[in-house]
């Protein structure tokens, strides 16, 4: 038996904040630019919440001024706190250099791979209507750059069916074409003929945007799994420093929020990220390391992002083949604008068993992106069955995603109840992993434990190290350090000699730190060039757009080729068919590598 889960409008709980949405929810809610930019909260530093000023979760209202406090130089971890000429900020904290994953944007250290103000490279902003995905600024969902907006060419009375093609005053535009009313079940608004029932512009009214984030779900709007609704913003209140638990519950300066409680330090399993404590291998907005977001509806899987089950990586976009409209049977065959995309096929009209959810038919009983109702999104992990979202048996939810609170190390007999350094999740239970003991409270080697050498109660005098759980000197070339006997030669934590540990990425070597054999320094971190998506074959090379970096050079997947920064399907895209800038000219469509 599946358990069986019920979620409420604004509190089911995703780690991720770029959740991953239907292509029809994705569409509706970036298009109107509503696309927050961070879990992370702010500091008690005097500024405004983001929520009263409508600014993006992760930032501050600084003087009138929507600010990202993580990586603004001028406002490092709070309003008006600059960093110095030498520093840059750095996950809101004033550093000599940008942390792994970063780049430095004139003082700011930012994701070139996410960042919509730097998309691909330092002051490349998008169009307001784009999103930063793999580099390259992108209009979402089944939405077509017309000049520097993205138009729904099925609905947008300024562009109906093509871009720049007007409907007469008084008309319509539905399903690509300019008509006197709309259909059944659509509403005009403004012209453009929209489902209330689904559209995050229109949601329950002509006029009624949703929140950040949020998707209209059966005409009410509800944010995204795991977040809750403060102000005008959906934030995480496990994890948001600024609404800590409840809305404008505000960590003091220096403390973090773990599990929605303010506190000194973050768990041992849990990364400190601007003050919010997060699991760098599932958050979304900080995957792998602070500050690298997942974009595309990508989910941050084992700290790298990725598309879930049955969707497919289309440049850097995760979609559905079967009901994408932009992506239908393959990624770049695009359905006309009067098509729907049914079962990887352009259609009329969608099936019998099957809904219309914005230009894509979907199975509302089984789709987990559209369960039981167009953009009702399951947690991570669960299935949709009968339109009902169910945990696999014995999971259930906790922060967003099934998870299995007997071997869990987050939740552990419960959610957010996260088992401390050297322990394991057994039976529900936080226990000392094999080859630790509990002493006092904590799990120790006691082979190595000077402290507790060879049992809990055997301490080691002032000067002694604890080796294979005797006290003793070191054997040569051996020192002790804290107790313990290391190679200052090579020990990463003490490098040359004791407690001078090596920066992340870097590694001990003749006693001197320095990047690993087969590493590059590129702007003081420690990269593969040869696998390097962002230094690749050099510093300072993006593959963008979906490419991946392999020996060194920018490559694209099976099937697709690499044309101005993004990976294209040259058999059905209109501006490459048959090859990197060959364009098809309306009305004919590439079919097979040709224009026709």
């Amino acid at each position: 038996m599946l358990h069986r889960v019920i979620f409420p409008a604004a509190t089911a709980s995703v780690t991720a904040l770029l959740a991953v949405l239907s292509t029809s929810c994705q569409d509706e809610i970036l298009t109107a630019a509503r696309m927050s930019s961070g879990d992370a909260g702010s500091h008690d530093d005097g500024g405004r919440d983001a929520s009263a000023l409508g600014c993006p979760a992760g930032s501050r209202d600084c003087g009138g001024s929507c600010v990202d406090i993580s990586s603004n130089p001028l406002h490092c971890g709070g309003c008006s706190r600059p960093c110095s000429a030498n520093q840059v900020c750095s996950v809101g904290v004033c550093a000599s250099s940008c942390a792994p994953g970063l780049s430095n944007c004139y003082g700011a250290c930012v994701d070139l791979f996410s960042s919509s103000a730097n998309c691909g490279g330092c002051g490349r902003p998008c169009a307001t209507a784009q999103t930063c995905v793999g580099g390259v600024c992108t209009c979402p969902g089944d939405r077509t750059a017309c000049g520097d907006i993205c138009a729904d060419l099925r609905s947008d009375p300024r562009n109906c069916g093509d871009c720049g093609v007007a409907c007469d005053p008084g008309q319509v535009c539905t399903a690509g074409a300019c008509a006197e009313r709309c259909p059944d079940g659509e509403t005009s608004c403004d012209g453009q003929c929209v489902a209330l029932s689904s559209s995050a512009e229109n949601c329950g009214a002509c006029g009624h945007a949703c929140p950040l984030t949020a998707a209209c779900v059966k005409g009410e709007c509800r944010c995204p799994p795991g977040k809750s609704l403060c102000g005008d913003v959906c934030v995480d209140p496990t994890t948001d420093p600024a609404n800590c638990g409840g809305c404008d519950v505000r960590c003091n300066t220096g403390d973090v929020c773990s599990a929605g409680s303010c506190s000194p330090t973050c768990p041992d399993l849990l990364a400190n990220c601007a003050g919010a404590c997060v699991d760098l291998r599932s958050n979304g907005s900080n995957c792998g390391a602070c500050g690298v977001a997942c974009t595309g509806g990508m989910r941050c899987i084992d700290g790298a992002c990725r598309c879930v089950d049955g969707q497919t990586d289309c440049a850097g976009t995760c979609v559905d083949l079967d009901s994408s409209a932009s992506n239908c049977g393959a990624c770049g065959r695009r359905c006309l604008p009067s098509q729907l995309c049914a079962d990887g096929q352009c259609v009329v009209t969608c099936p019998a068993q099957f809904a219309q959810c914005g230009a894509g038919c979907v199975d509302l009983l089984s789709d987990p992106a559209n369960c039981g109702a167009c953009c009702f999104e399951c947690p991570y992990g669960a299935r949709c069955e009968a339109g009902v979202c169910a945990c696999p048996p014995g999971q259930e939810v906790c922060s967003g995603a099934c998870a299995d609170p007997m071997s869990s190390e987050l939740h552990c007999g419960g959610c957010d109840a996260v088992c401390s350094l050297g322990e394991q999740c057994t039976d529900g239970a936080c226990t000392c992993a094999a080859g630790r003991l509990e002493c006092n409270g904590q799990c120790v080697d006691v082979t190595t434990s000077p402290d507790h050498c060879g049992s809990c109660s055997t301490v080691c005098e002032a000067g002694a190290a604890c080796v294979e759980g005797s006290c003793g000197g070191c054997p040569e070339p051996l020192v002790e350090c804290s107790g313990s006997c290391v190679d200052v030669a090579s020990d990463d934590l003490h490098c040359g000699s004791c407690n001078h540990p090596c920066p992340p990425g870097r590694s001990c070597t003749g006693g001197q730190c320095g990047c690993a054999e087969g590493l590059a320094e590129c702007a003081g971190v420690c990269v593969d060039l040869s696998s390097s998506n962002g230094n690749c074959g050099a510093c300072g090379i993006l593959c963008t757009g979906g490419a991946n970096c392999h020996a060194g050079k920018c490559g694209c997947p099976g099937g697709s080729t690499y044309c101005s920064g993004k990976c294209v399907n040259s058999k059905v895209n209109d501006a490459n068919c048959g090859g990197c800038g060959i364009v098809c000219q309306p009305p004919s469509h590439c079919f097979n590598g040709s224009c026709s």
